[in-house]
């Protein structure tokens, strides 16, 4: 079983993301890579485990980049694809373009993404690659099994679930919760170094359908208030606290 998956960078979470004349300012942000992504990963790894095949992780973004690709590597994907270019986070219609010619003439099974990414949020890149390479896909699904070359895929909607079964190639992304990442092992790191990373360079892609003016910060208006005493008066002076805001 071929399987892609789509990983993107993404600032560090832990980090506060700093402005600068209403941009982004990556002067000093560190990036990894983006969670829903490696859950995206980690799906892939499971179906690798009971299926066979290999795991090739595609991802656009700069030289530094390549961080991002060796620790997915060492998690256990086989071979990394590397798109040079920026990561264009307001414009996933660019990055979809690129990756789709990147790996349309690779054989896959299965492409795998994150829902969406923790910095740009628009979720649309999956979506559009797999409109792109012209394959079904199905997106923030619960559970997939695969049976030869056929697909089950579970998916929540309200209170029920809905059950799909479709034949391969299609795309999927996954959400927040869907299973845990595993951390890499030494060996795995070890073995990362000396697994493939190609780099390509993707023809300028000129088409623009969004366009961000600036970023803001959002306004900050938490106030703190401390509960002194020990754990009785503490509790009588929460409950006046709550009854203020009912």
């Amino acid at each position: 079983m071929n399987i892609i998956v789509l990983l993107s960078r993404a600032i560090d979470s832990e980090q506060q993301m700093k402005l600068k004349a209403g941009e982004i300012d990556y002067a000093d942000a560190s990036f990894i890579i983006n969670p829903l992504d490696e859950i995206a990963l980690e799906a892939a790894i499971c179906l690798k485990e009971k299926h066979g095949g290999n795991i090739i992780v595609v991802c656009a973004g700069p030289e530094q980049a390549e961080k991002q690709i060796r620790f997915a590597l060492a998690m256990g994907a086989d071979k990394g694809i590397h798109l040079l270019m920026d990561d264009l986070k307001e414009n996933a219609s660019q990055i979809a373009q690129a990756i789709a010619s990147s790996i349309q003439t690779i054989p896959f099974d299965l492409i795998i993404a994150g829902a969406f990414a923790i910095d740009g949020g628009s979720g649309q890149t999956g979506p559009r690659v797999a409109a792109r390479l012209n394959i079904p896909y199905l997106t923030t699904i619960a559970s997939i099994d695969v049976e030869k070359d056929e697909a089950i895929i579970r998916k929540k909607a309200g209170n029920a679930i809905e059950i799909y079964r479709g034949v391969l190639p299609l795309l999927i992304t996954v959400p927040q919760g869907f299973n845990a990442p595993r951390l890499p092992s030494v060996a795995g790191i070890m073995k990362a170094k000396k697994k493939p990373v190609e780099k390509k360079q993707p023809t300028s892609v000129k088409e623009q359908f969004s366009l961000a003016v600036q970023y803001e910060l959002p306004a900050s208006n938490r106030k703190n208030q401390m509960l002194m005493g020990d754990g009785s008066m503490q509790a009588i002076q929460l409950a006046e606290v709550l009854k203020k805001l009912l």
